[in-house]
């Protein structure tokens, strides 16, 4: 069994994550774990990409088209940074904000898609690895 774990955060804009992933860092630090802290969308050159297409679009972007967006930044930031921690770094946490929960409220039920549609999308590897705490 892997010692190394995924945490989320989540919330609202202003509700402090950022602020709770710090002081969660520097507890793992003190317990002697290695944390490693990504944002959503970004956390690697292509999501961080994907990241800059989605905020400065000049057009709206379909509600369909967005989630996709969103899970394609989240599957490479999995496959290149995410797992190869998990898997290869003992005692390390991989502390992410925003994840999964944003999709299914921002996409799934602000955007009308719908959770299901949102659950299938993310029913395929890598996209169906889920944080052991949110």
């Amino acid at each position: 069994m892997s010692s190394s774990f995924l945490i989320s955060f989540e919330g609202i804009e202003g509700s402090g994550k950022s602020t709770q992933i710090l002081k969660s860092k520097e507890y793992l630090e003190r317990e002697n774990f290695t944390p490693y802290i990504f944002r959503e969308p970004g956390g690697c050159t292509f999501s961080e990409i994907l990241r800059g297409a989605i905020l400065n679009s000049k057009v709206p972007i379909h509600p369909l088209s967005e989630a996709y967006l969103f899970a394609s930044a989240r599957s490479q930031l999995l496959f290149e940074k995410i797992l190869p921690i998990l898997n290869d770094n003992p005692k390390s946490v991989v502390l992410l904000d925003r994840y999964i929960d944003s999709s299914l409220v921002y996409q799934g039920i602000a955007r009308n898609l719908g959770v299901d549609t949102i659950l299938g999308i993310h029913s395929h590897y890598p996209l169906n690895t889920f944080p052991a705490l949110t």
